[in-house]
């Protein structure tokens, strides 16, 4: 039987907050999660086991995880991209993190913090115009390299292309 939440056109799925949204790519990635009521704990484990039994569960996080950064994509010339992969004020994620399979020398997909944006936009000509090639999660959430792997398939799963859903089934069964 199809999961209601499965992706199917119209399928209404409430965002988790922030909060949870962060706690819920935590234990996604199989990392201990603390500071949540029982109930908010219970609550995630449910949320797992629904992703386990989804049929599309890159629609599902999509869904779902929407408030655990805002996204902001631009258009870079490619001769910047390398330099802004190795800037240390972005932590990759999503397609640019090795883990997703689908690492791309044409894209750059990071966190950044909000205090960081305006000197990354005018340090590297990111322009809001154009086919995007920059994906930014702006969070001042603490993420170090590699990013928990909960954050790749979040970060896949907002794009929604095939070959990005593909990963998030991929990289979704060596974890459930």
């Amino acid at each position: 039987m199809a999961d209601a939440d499965a992706g199917i056109a119209g399928a209404v799925c409430r965002p988790m907050s922030q909060r949870m949204a962060w706690a819920f790519v935590h234990a996604l990635s199989g990392a201990r999660v603390e500071g949540l009521a029982a109930a908010e704990m219970t609550r995630i484990r449910r949320y797992l086991v629904r992703l386990a039994a989804c049929e599309n569960p890159a629609a599902l996080l999509a869904a779902w995880l929407p408030k655990r950064a805002a996204r902001i994509v631009f258009n870079a010339t490619s001769d910047v991209l390398p330099a802004l992969r190795s800037d240390p004020r972005v932590i990759l994620s999503g397609v640019s993190d090795e883990r997703s399979g689908l690492s791309s020398l044409s894209e750059v997909e990071a966190y950044i913090a909000s205090d960081a944006v305006p000197e990354v936009v005018r340090d590297y000509l990111l322009l809001r115009a154009g086919q995007p090639n920059v994906f930014l999660h702006v969070s001042d959430a603490s993420l170090s390299l590699p990013v928990p792997v909960g954050v790749v398939l979040a970060d896949l799963a907002e794009h929604g292309g095939p070959r990005e859903r593909g990963q998030v089934v991929a990289l979704l069964r060596g974890l459930l």
